[in-house]
């Protein structure tokens, strides 16, 4: 997607909170996971190579339970500059910009392209199935308890 001004100049704007170390971390982070230097880069414009899910990003999702169900894949669009701390204020407040925005957008585009392509190819999802059930050994049990309930 396309960065106009008005991005660059919010994006530098967001830049001048954080920290160097911040952002030297997740600099640091990326070349070793993809061995792409994002060093002078406010965002991540580049396609990175597919990762063995064995190589999962640091972080946590809500797609929890589900993932042991049924096969799932997890991609990642720039919607904040590079060494955004997770949880602080500096990614809820990017998280209203044109630009994330437009991350969303793509990754939207991205996902209804994949179910489409899922949709078109049985055998692609019969393959992700048994991948997914040799990984699980064929099944997958809860570890909460069954008469577990919520206290709302």
């Amino acid at each position: 997607y396309d960065l106009d001004d008005v991005d660059m100049e919010m994006a530098k704007k967001f830049r001048e909170a954080v920290t160097d170390e911040e952002v030297a971390n997740s600099v640091r982070e990326f070349k070793t996971t993809y061995g792409i230097d994002l060093s002078g880069n406010l965002f991540n414009r580049q396609i990175s190579p597919l990762r063995n899910i064995e190589l999962a990003s640091k972080g946590s999702t809500d797609v929890g339970d589900t993932s042991y169900c049924t096969p799932t894949v997890q991609f990642h669009v720039a919607t904040q500059i590079i060494g955004t701390p997770g949880h602080s204020w500096k990614i809820t407040g990017q998280g209203t910009t044109s630009y994330a925005h437009k991350g969303m957008l793509t990754a939207g585009k991205a996902m209804a392209l994949a179910g489409i392509y899922a949709l078109e190819d049985p055998e692609l999802c019969k393959k992700a199935r048994e991948e997914l059930d040799s990984k699980t050994n064929g099944g997958y049990k809860c570890p909460m308890p069954a008469d577990l309930k919520p206290t709302i």
